[in-house]
């Protein structure tokens, strides 16, 4: 599962307008970033997935029952920071990796 949950209680975006993408500056050092935000991917343990763990599910089947309740991966949240036009996506894809298989 790639899409974020309804339970995310992430407002969709209607329309993506632009993507930003860093110029750089003498302030900057040529790279266009100036400080530094967090991503976050926080996984929180319910009952549901206490059940799976000690069925000894799969970690593919607890990030998606996790998605499912709500759960907002690392690559998602920094692709959101990227919408939000806080980064650009060459600095995303930098720190999260490859984004093909992401989807907001």
């Amino acid at each position: 599962m790639s899409t974020i949950s309804p339970k995310a209680k992430i407002k969709p975006f209607k329309k993506i307008s632009a993507l930003y993408q860093s110029k750089g500056c003498a302030k900057c050092h040529g790279l266009g970033y100036q400080g530094r935000i967090g991503i976050f991917e926080f996984f929180t343990i319910d009952s549901e997935i206490e059940k799976l763990i000690l069925k000894k599910a799969t970690a593919r089947q607890l990030q998606t029952k996790a998605q499912e309740a709500g759960m907002i991966t690392l690559a998602q949240d920094a692709l959101l920071r990227t919408v939000e036009g806080i980064t650009d996506i060459k600095e995303t894809e930098r720190v999260v990796g490859i984004l093909k298989s992401t989807i907001l």
